[in-house]
């Protein structure tokens, strides 16, 4: 409740705004009544701005970027505020909501940007997922509930909490069962070989694996010490691990080992590979030269290359030697790999692992996981067939659970 009092011929006044902070203030008031009422419009404001559904009081015509590029360089966390400002600058900064004033700036201008995004999509044309506007949603989220703390730069509820969170579709990696990979690997190049070998036997990240050093592998006791990401001296999990090197791993850093570089798994110039370097094309190519695919196209090229309407036959199975039915031509026949990334390797070990019926335990061991809900949630993906099986053991005729008993 709001309060009023009268210092010699002027009526002040008194509530508590948005952010729960006592204020004062002089009037114009010539009665009473008048002040009760103007009180009575401020908390009503204020109960308004606690909910969103109205702009706070800013005195500031500092705009959204401003505050944006204020939380980068004084509260954003070093290690993703690379990543963060690449966002920030693709998705707010580019466009008019980062030059709204705090003034104007509303829970409905930050969902009409969203929305906006989903149809027409961002600066390059195309629309963004989701899962994007949900990262984009939590990182101003962060930079709002930073500038509500002192010195605030903020004052009222966060706007970016009244906006709709994104329903996602959950994500299901590409995985490669262990006979697959030991197909791939043999056709990946010699300087990238060591690169997929740890990080589909061992489930190390990329950067984690740019990142090794010499000093890292233990020889004698053929151990792994993980321990930075990249340029950074910490890995995603802010730890320092020990990991054993298995049998089928330990020729390729035997081999590293002997480079002549300071890391194990270096550039053509003996230098640290850049968060540039791509391990995915490389993967794709070995996966496609496997025999790896998902599916398999057959078109006719003469029909093609004369611009004629053809089909595209998608199978699969190869497909037995065909011809076209317009020109006679024989058809040519493509196998698609998975589009496969390499931290895909990271979800095939502990799919892997799982299958295998190793205790959960051990794979969030291995997968250096906070939580056990974390290794089943995101990298258990267990296909049909897996819980075909399961179902069938349990409920077969001869099964004792399910022995036919005789009627009472």
């Amino acid at each position: 409740m709001g309060w009023v009092f009268k210092r010699g011929k002027t009526w002040h006044i008194g509530w508590r705004d948005a952010a729960g902070v006592q204020r004062r203030k002089a009037t114009p008031a010539r009665t009473s009544a008048e002040a009760r009422a103007l009180v009575a419009e401020l908390e009503a404001q204020a109960s308004r701005v606690a909910l969103g559904l109205e702009a706070p009081p800013v005195k500031s015509r500092e705009t959204l970027q401003q505050l944006c590029e204020w939380w980068l360089n004084e509260r954003c966390p070093e290690p993703s505020r690379e990543n963060e400002r690449a966002r920030l600058v693709r998705h707010v900064f580019r466009h008019e909501l980062g030059e709204t004033p705090l003034s104007l700036l509303t829970a409905d201008a930050i969902e009409a940007r969203f929305e906006a995004a989903e149809k027409s999509g961002g600066p390059d044309g195309r629309r963004l997922k989701p899962a994007t506007i949900n990262r984009l949603r939590t990182t101003l989220h962060s930079v709002f509930a930073a500038a509500s703390q002192p010195p605030r730069r903020w004052s009222g509820a966060n706007p970016v909490a009244a906006t709709r969170i994104r329903d996602v579709e959950r994500f299901h990696a590409v995985t490669l069962a262990p006979e697959q990979i030991a197909a791939v690997l043999p056709l990946v190049p010699d300087a990238w070989r060591g690169v997929m070998a740890v990080g589909a036997y061992m489930a190390l990240r990329r950067g984690e694996i740019f990142a090794l050093k010499k000093s890292d592998y233990d020889r004698k006791r053929q151990q792994l010490r993980v321990a930075a990401s990249h340029q950074r001296n910490t890995t995603k999990g802010g730890r320092i691990d020990v990991l054993p090197v298995p049998r089928i791993v330990q020729p390729y850093l035997e081999q590293a080992a002997r480079a002549k570089s300071l890391w194990l798994f270096p550039n053509s110039k003996g230098q640290q590979r850049t968060k540039e370097s791509d391990p995915h094309l490389v993967l794709r190519t070995a996966v496609r030269a496997a025999g790896v695919v998902e599916r398999w196209e057959s078109w006719c090229r003469r029909c093609k290359a004369k611009h004629r309407r053809t089909p595209v036959l998608v199978t699969d199975k190869k497909p037995a030697p065909a011809s076209c039915s317009t020109c006679g031509m024989k058809l040519w026949v493509r196998g698609v790999p998975p589009h496969i990334r390499f931290h895909d390797l990271r979800h095939s070990t502990a799919t892997s692992l799982l299958r295998a019926g190793v205790p959960l335990q051990h794979v969030q061991r291995i997968m250096r996981h906070a939580s056990i809900q974390t290794t089943v949630g995101i990298y258990g993906h267990m296909v049909t067939e897996d819980l075909r099986g399961s179902l069938d053991e349990t409920f077969s005729p001869s099964s004792p659970s399910v022995a036919p008993r005789r009627p009472v």
